[in-house]
């Protein structure tokens, strides 16, 4: 089993997403966050499965909502970078991980 580290700027977006969706609908941002952990749950035993953005970076979609998980496997660690719009261009953010 890997440790999954979630970075503090990673944690701030998923903070900022999961209060968006409360305010849209009570109850959509607790979907939003086990729609989250379900996925870190699969990162924290599988992280090699999903592909690759750069070299080093990987993503993976969350099941229920337009989010990538961005994250790095180093060793027997998986890094938590970012959590963003699936829409979004991500060649233009890859400079921020």
């Amino acid at each position: 089993m890997y440790e999954v580290i979630i970075e503090e700027d990673a944690a701030l977006e998923i903070e900022e997403i999961y209060f968006w969706y409360e305010n849209k609908l009570s109850g959509l941002g607790e979907r939003f966050k086990e729609d989250f952990d379900k996925r870190i749950d699969i990162l924290s035993h599988k992280p090699n499965t999903f592909s690759f953005l750069t070299k080093i970076h990987r993503r993976t979609p969350l099941k229920s909502f337009p989010y990538f998980i961005i994250y790095r496997v180093i060793q027997n660690t998986v890094i938590v970078l970012s959590i963003i719009y699936a829409g979004r261009n991500l060649d233009e953010l890859q400079s921020e991980w």
